[in-house]
């Protein structure tokens, strides 16, 4: 009896054991693919990091395109946890591959981050059948047919199509938005139309604000200039009402605590009407009324600028963006409110280089004859605000004398309406005393 028992006792044990190792190798297993995952993304990561640092240096583009290709095909990891890497295959000649998001970006429909979402999204075909992620499409080949959400799209032709920008100078109380659910017009009804792919706004502007606002054909082009990781510089007029302090000023470019996180201007600086009396603002000295001041940010989240000085209990009268990523509104003054100017190719390839986009050459000048710096471009700018300040100034000083002079019409217009009442009365009063002959009763009725 006893022996039976030990032997039970053994085999429980022995069971336990079996139970526990096979845990501890399910466990290591879970490990192994943890890390082997993590491994995975970390070069995924680094490969796209050396994908955009040889973009930016034009270097060899049959390398580029292994790293390119390497992205997406990462092979299995041995047991050291070394990763393999795919042989890249040299293109045929006559074919021209691009990705498919890239091709879907240059459209202007979305940027490439979006159109990448489209493609796991399974929204995104080619000639019937499902696109995958990384998947390349010839350029030349006139039968292949993409379609998004069952519509097809005109890649071919936008790639064509030359990237293009628009500097438009928006008004106080027009809507930035594609469409206004009350069916008003928005700054959209305005624009040029487009034989193939769309206008795509770069950063909004609510209906109070006014100033430059930039269009462009290049979805990726107009996703990059509004990333926040790419620093874009936004410069805006705003003339604020309350006690403004240099503490105050300080906080706020030091930082303030928003709903959605810190927020600061990265400059800010006071002007006035003709840009004197500084002196008066550098002292301490500040009124509480209408005060002009002009601040620098390099993000764009919904109403920062508003949203900045009234943590201050500071309300923003007027605000006007002048500046944003080197194009300023100096270039609209020419045109009437609600106008735009097309930007020439110096600019748009100034706003490529900011975000690391090769430059645009189709239609143009070679990028051989563009030669221009940066240190020019700023030196361009600073002369460009003076202009700007003064002119907006000009403007507002304009307006006021047009307003005196449509006051003065108007009370001609009214002393002439007054008049004109007056001898109607006049003749209706002799009719009526010619008809009743009681004066005194005419009188009382008129008064």
């Amino acid at each position: 009896m006893s022996i039976s028992i030990t032997e039970t006792v053994l085999k429980l044990i022995k069971a336990t054991k079996e139970k526990k190792a096979l845990e501890k190798l399910k466990a290591n297993e879970k490990i192994k693919k943890k890390e082997n995952a993590r491994k995975k993304a970390k070069l995924r990561g680094n490969l796209t990091s050396q994908e955009e640092v040889f973009e930016a240096k034009n270097l060899d583009t049959a390398y580029l395109e292994g790293l390119r290709k390497a992205k997406h095909d990462v092979a299995d990891f041995s047991a050291k946890g070394q990763v393999t890497l795919k042989t890249v295959k040299k293109q045929k000649k006559g074919v021209r591959a691009e990705r498919l998001h890239k091709v879907i970006a240059r459209t202007g429909m979305c940027s490439n981050r979006k159109a990448e979402q489209l493609i796991r999204e399974g929204r995104v075909s080619v000639n019937g059948e499902k696109a995958i992620l990384g998947q390349q499409i010839d350029l030349n080949d006139t039968s292949i047919k993409v379609r998004i959400d069952g519509e097809i799209i005109k890649h071919r032709a936008a790639l064509k199509e030359s990237c293009q920008v628009l500097i438009y100078h928006k008004a106080e109380g027009e809507i930035s938005s594609r469409k206004d659910p009350e069916g008003r017009k928005t700054v959209f009804d305005r624009l040029p139309r487009l034989s193939v792919g769309r206008w795509v706004q770069v950063g909004r502007l609510d209906a109070n604000t006014s100033g430059l606002l930039l269009f462009t054909n290049d979805g990726e082009l107009a996703h990059r200039l509004m990333h926040p990781s790419f620093n874009i510089e936004r410069k805006y007029l705003c003339r604020v009402y309350g006690e403004v302090t240099d503490e105050m000023i300080k906080r706020i470019k030091k930082g303030v605590m928003l709903d959605d996180g810190i927020a600061k201007f990265d400059d800010i600086r006071p002007i006035n009407d003709q840009e004197q009396n500084l002196d008066s603002y550098q002292q301490g000295q500040r009124k509480k009324a209408n005060a002009w001041f002009e601040v620098t940010l390099s993000e764009g989240r919904k109403h920062e600028v508003r949203r900045i000085w009234e943590s201050q209990d500071v309300i923003v009268s007027r605000l006007i963006r002048i500046e944003y990523a080197g194009i300023c509104l100096n270039r609209t003054l020419s045109i009437p409110q609600s106008g735009y100017l097309e930007a020439d190719l110096e600019e748009i390839n100034l706003l490529r280089g900011l975000v690391g986009l090769p430059p645009e050459t189709k239609g143009y000048a070679s990028a051989e004859e563009l030669n221009y710096s940066n240190s020019e471009f700023k030196r361009e700018r600073t002369q460009h605000l003076r202009k700007i300040k003064k002119a907006i100034f000009k403007d507002s000083k304009h307006r006021s004398q047009v307003q005196k002079v449509q006051d003065e019409k108007n009370k001609e217009q009214h002393e002439k309406r007054k008049q004109l009442a007056e001898k109607i009365s006049q003749k209706n009063k002799k009719k009526f005393s010619k008809r009743s002959g009681d004066e005194s009763f005419v009188e009382k009725f008129y008064k």
